[in-house]
């Protein structure tokens, strides 16, 4: 006799969705679809790729933890949160930044150049 499974298996999508609260509201965001996280006070702006920003009623820290994801994301300042699927350049001037590939330019804090040079080297294996 062949037992047979009580319910269908669960297909989950490869991409994991954030729960974000909102003012109207929950959204339920992929993480793929975030270009760059950018701090506002106690809320966060979200930049998406397809051009929309979402303002969230969380803190820049609590979504890096939230997201979890140390190789795709990475803090580059005090206020902003990159997707390095979307970067670009890395432009080494006094002041250096990063270019994502929509021509937005963000700033790398001095601080933080290592940290985010060995994520780099890690999500684009160079």
């Amino acid at each position: 006799m062949n037992a047979q499974p009580l319910s269908p298996a669960i297909a989950w999508p490869d991409h994991r969705k954030l729960a974000l609260p909102i003012l109207e509201g929950w959204m339920f965001l992929p993480t793929d679809s975030i270009r760059y996280l950018e701090a506002q006070g106690s809320y966060t702006l979200l930049h998406l790729s397809n051009g929309q920003q979402v303002l969230v009623s969380r803190n820049l820290a609590a979504l890096a933890v939230q997201i979890d994801d140390p190789v795709s994301f990475v803090r580059i300042h005090r206020s902003y949160i990159v997707h390095l699927a979307f970067l670009e350049k890395f432009v080494k001037t006094k002041s250096p930044t990063l270019q994502l590939d929509d021509g937005t330019a963000l700033p790398l804090s001095l601080q933080r150049k290592e940290e985010v040079l060995e994520a780099m080297q890690q999500f684009f294996r160079f």
